[in-house]
């Protein structure tokens, strides 16, 4: 994980951009150049789908931004996509959350053959495991990839509550 810089103060933000928290759009307020004049929507889409905006000679990811500027509250940890759409920055989908929380909020890897998250075929069988605070845990052995996903899911909502992710 890469560490991100530290916000700038809610106030140099607010004098930055403009932020929609029903669309997740953020609008630079101020020239800064001939590309970025007010009303244009700030920054770009990164590799990995997120949305990113350069202040001075400092990156810093749109959600991050957008979490500040729509609830007030500095995020301590990482902001989390609840419905796992890297670029929905609306206020309504974003959360702060901690590095194992935010991975339990994932998908199924897309190299994953079965299709069933932390699901995989151990000696003809199927194993279920999960990862917790940089652990893995084994949860067991199953007949079928159904009956371990459901163990998974089971386990997952135990530890990881409304971040869980079937």
């Amino acid at each position: 994980m890469m560490k991100s810089n530290p916000l700038p103060a809610l106030e140099e933000l607010q004098s930055l951009f403009e932020y929609n928290p029903d669309s997740g759009e953020l609008f630079w307020r101020v020239r800064t150049s001939n590309r970025i004049y007010p009303g244009k929507v700030a920054g770009w889409s990164g590799q990995r789908g997120y949305r990113s905006v350069t202040l001075g000679k400092r990156k810093f990811k749109v959600h991050r931004i957008a979490f500040y500027m729509g609830s007030g509250i500095e995020p301590t940890g990482e902001i989390d996509h609840i419905n796992g759409v890297k670029s929905d920055n609306r206020l309504c989908n974003l959360r702060d959350a901690t590095r194992s929380q935010n991975r339990a909020n994932t998908r199924a890897f897309k190299n994953n053959k079965l299709g069933l998250k932390r699901v995989s075929k151990h000696k003809g069988k199927y194993r279920a495991q999960i990862g917790f605070h940089g652990r893995k845990i084994y949860i067991g052995l199953f007949e079928s990839p159904e009956e371990a996903h459901a163990a998974y899911v089971e386990k997952a909502r135990k530890l990881f509550g409304g971040f869980a992710h079937a």
